[in-house]
């Protein structure tokens, strides 16, 4: 079986998908689809699921996903692959809310019918995932803050300064100081430009 080939294009049934999230949160897009297939996790754009980390490999790790069984092995990676904290060092079998880390990004094996129950950001597919130009975005966000990070999840969800403030539990002030630095880790100056941004590549 091919690593680099994305998911399968017949549709699977509920149960027989899962998702990666990522946390703690790196990257804009904090959910990824596994389908069944083989998946090619690395820092090469070709890659299934691309992660443009400096930590992680060109070709880092290979996840297979088959009906409900998930196995994930490492492909000689710098940094390694690590299950629960642990280093992979055979194909290892992975269940539902064990993490996986790649280097320094770590994800946590959910079910794709529990998803109703978690709070994502954005979802994709491993194939839309690997199309994203990711790098600048994951290289903005790894400089801001955790608060920031916060801030700037919920302002791309729709939420305006107002309600930010009382779901962070901060003052208005405070979210419009985080944004300042949001915008300049982005290179923009407005909301409706990081909006933009979100829009092209999340």
């Amino acid at each position: 079986m091919n690593p680099h080939s994305a998911n399968s294009k017949r549709e699977r049934p509920p149960d027989g998908l899962f998702w990666l999230i990522n946390e703690p949160p790196v990257m804009l897009v904090d959910t990824i689809v596994l389908a069944e297939g083989t998946h090619l996790v690395g820092r090469e754009r070709t890659a299934a699921i691309c992660l443009p980390d400096s930590t992680v490999s060109r070709e880092h790790a290979q996840i297979v996903v088959i009906d409900s069984a998930v196995t994930v092995r490492d492909l000689e990676s710098l940094n390694g692959t690590f299950l629960d904290d642990v280093p992979v060092k055979e194909q290892s079998s992975v269940k539902a809310g064990q993490h996986l880390r790649f280097g320094r990004v770590s994800f946590e094996l959910v079910p794709a019918n529990a998803h109703g129950k978690r709070a994502q950001t954005e979802v994709v597919s491993t194939e839309q995932w690997k199309q994203k130009d990711a790098a600048n975005i994951s290289h903005a966000i790894r400089s801001l803050s955790t608060a920031e990070r916060g801030v700037l999840k919920l302002m791309l969800k729709g939420h305006s300064h107002k309600e930010i403030a009382q779901e962070r539990h901060i003052s208005v002030h405070t979210v419009n100081n985080h944004l300042r630095k949001v915008y300049q880790a982005f290179g923009v100056h407005s909301r409706a430009e990081l909006l933009k941004i979100g829009r092209a590549h999340v």
